[in-house]
């Protein structure tokens, strides 16, 4: 992607779920999830990443598969930061 909107592609990564945006408060010892994550858009910025869009032109369905245990991965990793944040 064009560096000049590096801004724009964080933003689709975060909006998307690859990248989950945190704020942590030493003081109050308070970590807060700040992202709310639109899963459906996944596979389209996986789409816009070259690496990622390799992986399936090489790798075929087996590449796939991986990216498809990506977006569970992510998800599963946002819910737990999300569990986390609540025990504060």
């Amino acid at each position: 992607f064009d560096m000049s909107e590096s801004l724009t592609e964080m933003r689709r990564a975060v909006e998307c779920g690859y990248w989950s945006l945190l704020r942590y408060n030493p003081q109050e010892q308070k970590l807060s999830v700040d992202s709310n994550s639109d899963f459906d858009k996944y596979e389209s910025f996986l789409d816009g990443e070259s690496r990622f869009r390799s992986v399936k032109e090489l790798k075929g369905e087996k590449g796939e598969k991986m990216l498809e245990k990506s977006k569970i991965d992510a998800k599963q990793r946002l819910e737990f930061l999300k569990k986390l944040a609540n025990n504060n």
